[in-house]
């Protein structure tokens, strides 16, 4: 059996930045160039573990593996980091199950996984165009007592209180010119939470009044999030 070297070590840093790449998309997390060069360089040096003693090689491979995820991976949070390397490492067993059972050789395997490649830098930029689409819904028009109040246009936020749709203002600008009339139990990340109800000076959208309710809470990067659509039956 003839093997291109070549194509293995090609084969070998395409398949391994694919994996990490696709992981780092996944996760939403950004990938560092020096990170990803030392890991694949690890990743193709490891190669030379198929000239050891075949108990060895699977040890120092293992081992390998977890200090290319560290490398690969930068996530303060350890679970996250963890769960990431685990699934490199499926994804690598899987790949070398595949291969091995449809007895695909090194030169398929490189335009294979080059078209994978491909497809993920679409899926990429497609996700950035739907990240820059919710920062095109960032909006300025909406005024509270003449202060331009930077908004998010929330097409998920159907939050209504006596029928009437609930605005969130950040927490600085609660003051005294706020009555708070109830409470309701709203969605969040951390799980359904009460807050309070008030009403206020009028909120505006360019010069035409918005009827709503407004509740408080702490937003980051934005003064305002109001919802669009009808209320959920």
């Amino acid at each position: 059996m003839v093997i291109y070297i070549d194509l293995v070590v090609i084969s070998t840093i395409l398949i391994n930045y694919l994996f990490i790449k696709a992981i780092n998309i996944l996760f939403n997390s950004k990938i560092s160039f020096i990170r990803m060069t030392i890991a694949l360089v690890l990743s193709t040096l490891s190669l030379t573990f198929y000239l050891l003693p075949y108990r060895f090689l699977w040890n120092l491979r293992h081992l390998y593996g977890i200090i290319i995820g560290l490398i690969a991976f930068k996530d303060k949070n350890k679970n996250r980091k963890a769960i990431k390397i685990i699934i490199f490492y499926i994804m690598n067993y899987l790949l070398v199950g595949t291969l091995a059972v449809f007895k695909i050789h090194s030169g398929i395997c490189l335009i294979i996984v080059s078209l994978l490649i491909v497809i993920l830098f679409f899926v990429e930029y497609f996700l950035r165009l739907k990240i820059l689409r919710m920062e095109d819904s960032v909006n300025y028009n909406y005024t509270i007592e003449d202060i331009k109040l930077k908004t998010l246009i929330d097409t998920g936020n159907k939050c209504y209180y006596q029928g009437l749709m609930v605005a969130f203002l950040d927490n600085k600008f609660l003051n005294d010119k706020f009555v708070m009339i109830g409470e309701m139990l709203t969605k969040s990340v951390v799980g359904e939470v009460l807050v309070n109800i008030y009403i206020g000076p009028p909120l505006k959208y360019k010069d035409t009044e918005v009827i709503t309710y407004f509740a408080f809470m702490k937003i980051d990067n934005y003064d305002l999030i109001i919802g669009v659509g009808e209320e959920n039956d």
